[in-house]
């Protein structure tokens, strides 16, 4: 686990999108720092700060701060792999469900 910074961070925050459930989360930077706007606890969406990384290999996910102190991990994580293995792209941890902002495994749920 690691600050997020230009060091820690492996995922493409360059504007990059990942669509899921209907929702497409949208990874970039602002004023040095990390972000995703993406779907939030009313399943609207909002910018989010990447506080944290967690993992370098073979995934990197990212934590979230709530105004509560809690971290909370994102469900799209970034495969480190290298692209010949099929890495170097975003994917959900539960890609066979249709997780949404109203599940139990929402990102943002206990």
């Amino acid at each position: 686990m690691a600050e997020a910074s230009e060091r820690s961070v492996l995922g493409n925050f360059n504007h990059a999108k990942f669509s899921y459930a209907g929702i497409t989360s949208t990874f970039f930077k602002r004023d040095g720092k990390f972000f995703v706007n993406t779907d939030g606890p009313e399943g609207k969406l909002h910018d989010y700060e990447i506080k944290y990384t967690f993992g370098i290999t073979p995934l990197q996910q990212y934590l979230i701060e709530f105004p509560d102190g809690r971290l909370q991990a994102l469900s799209i994580a970034w495969d480190a792999r290298s692209k010949k293995a099929g890495g170097q792209r975003w994917f959900h941890l539960y890609p066979k469900e249709r997780i949404t902002y109203d599940d139990e495994l929402h990102w943002n749920r206990p």
